[in-house]
């Protein structure tokens, strides 16, 4: 109980008394050790707090979104098949995929064509240095798969099918695919509370401690030449 007082007492003078930082200065360097890593704990936890509290609930509406609305994204009667290489649909194309605004949103902005950024684009009958006017992150034609590697599309890398397996791709096969994913769609929003927590209890701290060691090695360096 003592050290639990004296612990939140230490945190109450580092927050709130600015002249409490000369005496941690004057203090054995195992003390100025300890003072940091508490006060790093309780900063880190206070911060994964805040983040937390406006992530976990926007995630957690998201999960909800996807799990409802995801497989009404993809067209019921749409057949996508790659094999030998060749990819062929049973669509007039281009086959667009719009970004699903609807996952992130209650009301979608409404946003026409020509600043509509799409997810996926399929059309066979172009080639791969269509894909700026395609207006896609990922744009697929007959033989290969070209993904952006820019906001501006001037960039972007072009993969082969042919170094893809053979596959069928349908309403049935995505709607499948969701189902296994829905265990782990479920522990995204705590998945992503740990990962804050990590970065900012841990990560953070053990970033600050190596970088301060260095530069003290770099000054220690600095005076014993000094000094010769």
């Amino acid at each position: 109980m003592k050290k639990l007082r004296l612990l939140l007492q230490t945190f109450w003078n580092s927050a709130f008394t600015l002249s409490y930082y000369h005496t941690v200065a004057k203090a054995p360097f195992r003390f100025s050790l300890k003072f940091f890593l508490v006060l790093s704990l309780f900063t880190g936890l206070i911060l994964t707090t805040l983040i937390s509290w406006t992530v976990f609930p926007k995630l957690t509406t998201f999960v909800t979104r996807l799990n409802t609305r995801i497989t009404a994204l993809y067209p019921g009667d749409l057949v996508i098949e790659i094999k030998d290489g060749k990819l062929t649909t049973n669509q007039t194309e281009p086959i667009r995929f719009p970004l699903p605004y609807e996952l992130f949103m209650e009301t979608p902005p409404a946003i026409s064509d020509q600043k509509q950024l799409y997810l996926v684009t399929v059309d066979t009958h172009k080639k791969p240095s269509d894909y700026r006017e395609s207006q896609s992150i990922v744009f697929i034609t007959s033989e290969t798969i070209t993904i952006g590697e820019s906001a501006e599309g001037d960039s972007y890398r072009v993969y082969p099918l042919k170094d893809f397996e053979d596959i069928l791709i349908n309403r049935d096969k995505i709607t499948s695919g969701l189902v296994s994913l829905k265990p782990f769609l479920g522990t995204l929003p705590y998945l992503a509370v740990f990962l804050i927590a990590v970065i900012f209890v841990f990560i953070l701290p053990t970033t600050r401690i190596i970088f301060l060691l260095f530069i003290s090695i770099i000054d220690l360096f600095n005076f014993m030449r000094f000094i010769k």
